[in-house]
């Protein structure tokens, strides 16, 4: 992969090309898109069933989604949009869930989201202007000690995908941006 290394689309597709040896390499990470693309529809129908408690918007507004000229077209090639649509989605979700439900987990869901988002690509980061509204009026709840700890650990840990990147260079590969 070209830079940024999006880290975490490219673990993931070792990690499939290893578990589904007995299709070829291709598919194997066009899996990945595929999978990720049909989460994400899932994830919006939740969503939005939950916004409108309104079965007909919820159905016509996934179909939309799911069968959307670009959706379906990255749902189907090995390319991170589909992981990053995944990704982006849960991370705002999550966010949502914590100004409503007020739980603290849903805040290191968050935290650990946004750090997978970002060993995805980077263009998650233009979600945070709008999350922020979600957790400034509650911020009083997260600005303990231990919970601060916890969602730095989790942003870290998704974040952590970016050592690869150091590694994969180290082994002196045939193409390598450094």
């Amino acid at each position: 992969p070209h830079p940024p290394g999006y880290p975490l689309f490219t673990f993931f597709g070792f990690l499939f090309i290893k578990i589904f040896f007995f299709i070829p390499p291709v598919v194997a990470v066009g899996l990945i898109s595929s999978i990720t693309a049909t989460l994400t529809v899932f994830v919006y129908f939740k969503f939005i069933l939950r916004i409108t408690k309104n079965i007909s918007v919820t159905y016509l507004s996934s179909f939309t989604l799911a069968f959307s000229y670009l959706f379906w077209l990255y749902a189907e090639v090995g390319e991170v949009f589909a992981l990053n649509s995944f990704l982006s989605l849960s991370f705002f979700v999550s966010s949502y869930l914590f100004y409503f439900a007020h739980k603290k987990k849903y805040a290191y869901i968050s935290a650990l989201l946004l750090g997978l988002g970002l060993s995805n690509h980077h263009t998650i980061i233009l979600l945070i202007p709008g999350v922020l509204c979600f957790y400034l009026p509650k911020i009083r709840s997260l600005l303990h000690v231990k919970t601060i700890s916890i969602l730095l650990l989790l942003f870290l840990l998704g974040l952590s995908f970016y050592l690869y990147v150091p590694i994969a260079a180290s082994t002196h590969p045939a193409v390598n941006w450094n």
